[in-house]
């Protein structure tokens, strides 16, 4: 069966409109100097760390009002070995068969390697190309830049080589999930992976947990989404986001990036 119908669901859900006017409030951080030690010193031994109430509450509270009214997603997945983005809306609106086969193809890609389906907003490329118009995930993004969020993350890893963040926007709804890799890509300079959670009421038995995983293929740790709580793990370290349960209604809202080494292109 053809499937050339396919590029007219692919692609950004939507431009945006640069707001010159538009002033951003800082987002700070809530962790204090033993907090930080701690996370270090946790680090060091595992590689990895969760670090809880991580931002002032009243700037995870905003940040989590626009992550969740947020509608410029771009749904990403795998299909024929290859990154497809695709229009939710338009997939949505597909007739069943053809809904049909984009599933199927999706689900192949799963059973014979690495797969991907969640939805994303890439603040990066947005704000380096003047469309991150949004004020308060424009302030997540000038937070992540920021030499204090920069310097946390050097002290927390001890790696005084991290330059610089990138940062997406990711949203995991029912039936969502990330295979298992290591974030290791040539040429990316990528020192250590982080996740700001703005999800809230979520469980266990929700899904959507960011798992570690040993060499020996099991879960040695895993972290359930903690509303203003941030990970952070060496790369390379083999994980994945668990698959969202079916009957989960509430989304899976984070900010997403890499600590980088390195001179930043285009800078």
């Amino acid at each position: 069966m053809t499937t050339a119908w396919l590029h007219h669901v692919s692609g950004d859900a939507g431009p945006a409109v640069n707001d010159p006017s538009s002033t951003i409030e800082r987002v700070r951080l809530a962790a204090g100097r033993g907090q930080v030690a701690d996370a270090a010193r946790r680090f060091a031994r595992d590689r990895r760390v969760l670090i809880e109430n991580v931002l002032r509450e009243e700037d995870a509270a905003r940040l989590h009002a626009a992550a969740a009214s947020w509608t410029r997603w771009n749904l990403v997945t795998r299909i024929d070995s290859a990154h497809r983005d695709f229009n939710p809306a338009g997939l949505a609106a597909l007739p069943q068969d053809k809904a049909a086969v984009v599933q199927g193809l999706i689900d192949r890609e799963a059973r014979q390697g690495f797969q991907y389906l969640f939805e994303t907003y890439a603040l990066y490329d947005a704000a380096r190309a003047g469309r991150l118009d949004d004020p308060d995930l424009g302030a997540a993004f000038a937070f992540v830049r920021s030499p204090e969020f920069l310097e946390l993350a050097r002290t927390i890893t001890g790696r005084s080589e991290i330059a610089y963040a990138d940062a997406q926007l990711t949203r995991f709804r029912a039936g969502h999930y990330l295979a298992r890799h290591d974030d290791a890509v040539d040429g990316k300079n990528r020192v250590a992976a982080y996740v700001i959670n703005l999800t809230r009421g979520w469980r266990a038995d929700c899904g959507g947990q960011l798992q570690f995983v040993d060499g020996d293929g099991h879960v040695e740790r895993a972290y359930t989404p903690t509303f203003n709580a941030l990970a952070m793990f060496e790369v390379p370290t083999p994980h994945a986001v668990s698959p969202v349960a079916p009957w989960v209604d509430g989304h899976r809202l984070s900010i997403t990036g890499w600590l980088r080494s390195g001179r930043e292109a285009g800078v």
